[in-house]
């Protein structure tokens, strides 16, 4: 195992939010060591959450080991999950948000980093129906249906905008362009992770056919 993924010192810390990797602080110290940091909830089947994590810490690995950038420097996640991104889906910043705080989890959720995370649960035997059935949701939801171009939604938006710092954001000044624009994306994504994760198991399940990309 060392061979394929050579840590040489693990730290773990307790997270009563979530368990994850730290991709910033993970990597080689001042004396050449590589370092994983990991954070642990404890409420949580650790045999699943730990490998999906791990999966993040082997990936990130195979790119500082080779002088490439890290997770937290590709393109997708400054543009998506870096700023206050962590600070809005863990409720850290006051503010009703609503369904803008909704979008952001899936987005994440069908980030292509957490394609081969959930991979990995495939592997270790996780419910594999909910992983599926999460996605044929994401598939099959359009946050723009029903939606209304009214007051409230607009003043929710704008408190958005003023408290909560996220790259992508700032490509948007309309509320209702940034929703269509995240309908066409995540259920992009999503087909893409359901394809991938089919593979995996071998499941002759409905395969929905994928559009073209719509990158902002």
């Amino acid at each position: 195992m060392y061979k394929i993924f050579p840590v040489d010192i693990f730290y773990v810390e307790y997270n009563p939010a979530q368990t994850s990797y730290d991709e910033n602080k993970s990597g080689y110290d001042e004396n050449g060591n590589y370092c994983v940091y990991l954070h642990i909830s404890g409420d949580e089947d650790l045999s699943t959450s730990l490998n999906h994590e791990l999966r993040h810490a082997f990936e990130d690995y195979n790119r500082i080991s080779k002088n490439e950038s890290r997770l937290s420097d590709t393109r997708e996640s400054k543009l998506f999950y870096s700023g206050d991104f962590e600070k809005l889906i863990t409720g850290q910043i006051k503010g009703e948000f609503g369904m803008f705080k909704s979008i952001f989890y899936v987005l994440y959720m069908t980030s292509k980093m957490e394609a081969s995370a959930f991979a990995e649960n495939i592997y270790d035997n996780t419910n594999t129906d909910l992983i599926f059935g999460n996605l044929k949701y994401i598939m099959n939801r359009g946050y723009l249906n029903g939606m209304k171009n009214d007051k409230k939604v607009q003043r929710t938006w704008l408190d958005l905008k003023s408290k909560v710092k996220i790259p992508i954001l700032d490509k948007f000044n309309d509320y209702m362009m940034f929703v269509k624009w995240v309908d066409k994306y995540i259920q992009y994504r999503a087909i893409k992770i359901f394809k991938k994760l089919q593979k995996v198991k071998y499941f002759p399940i409905w395969m929905p056919k994928i559009k073209k990309s719509h990158n902002k």
